[in-house]
């Protein structure tokens, strides 16, 4: 069960990090667009290079997540990391996943 909540404590937090990145008065518009267009890119099902083809097809959307990833690190300041973390661990004690389980 410590595996499942250090998993899912991991995910969520980086998840929770991105949000509070993005929602944050430190990241510039260009950097939001960025993103939400990155995420259109990902979601539409016509690509630069088709999902058909099974490595190459991801390829494309994994390098533009990256790319938008690495660009929102210049948002994430230390209260962002501090609010991602108590709210990851806040959200997984109210389900009942804790680390003691």
């Amino acid at each position: 069960m410590l595996i499942f909540f250090n998993l899912a404590h991991a995910v969520l937090e980086r998840i929770l990090l991105l949000y509070y990145a993005i929602s944050g008065d430190t990241c510039p518009l260009l950097h939001r667009l960025a993103l939400c267009a990155t995420l259109a890119y990902v979601a539409f099902p016509y690509d630069l290079i088709a999902d058909a083809y099974p490595v190459l097809g991801l390829l494309d959307d994994i390098l533009l997540l990256a790319v938008a990833a690495v660009s929102l690190l210049g948002c994430i300041d230390a209260r962002v990391k501090v609010l991602a973390e108590f709210k990851a661990h806040q959200l997984l004690s109210k389900t009942g996943t804790t680390k003691e389980h």
